[in-house]
């Protein structure tokens, strides 16, 4: 049986950053961040995104981890989208998706994202899932 990867997790793992870049308060905030700097960037993740991720539901989380490990490695993934739809407070790296690699960095340390076979997964884009998930604890 196929693991369900639903590619609408994505934006659930930027909550804490989501329309920053409509706040001119937190615009101002990151006004002087390098983008491309990990270390930096790492610092905005575990700050802004890492509290609410950790406050979701253990089956919301991993839906989330399912969903970016998938798309990390997945060749045609469009990371760019993503980032720019939910006008995040700050531009991205010159790689887009190292951004997101610093977000499985951040959110699941230690834990490797390579997949051997993406056939083992099926995606199913369904913009309503994250809503049906229990997300609290």
């Amino acid at each position: 049986m196929k693991q369900r990867v639903n590619g609408y997790f994505l934006s659930e793992l930027l909550n804490g950053l989501v329309g920053g870049a409509d706040d001119d308060e937190m615009t101002a905030r990151f006004r002087n961040l390098d983008v491309n700097s990990a270390v930096q960037v790492k610092a905005v993740i575990t700050a802004e995104i890492k509290p609410d991720f950790e406050a979701q539901s253990e089956k919301f989380r991993e839906a989330c981890r399912t969903a970016l490990r998938y798309y990390l490695c997945k060749p045609d993934s469009r990371f760019e989208r993503v980032f720019y739809a939910h006008l995040l407070p700050f531009d991205p790296p010159n790689d887009v998706r190292i951004f997101f690699v610093w977000v499985w960095e951040v959110l699941f340390p230690g834990q490797d994202y390579h997949v051997s076979d993406l056939g083992q997964f099926e995606e199913v884009n369904d913009i309503s899932e994250p809503l049906m998930i229990d997300y609290r604890k």
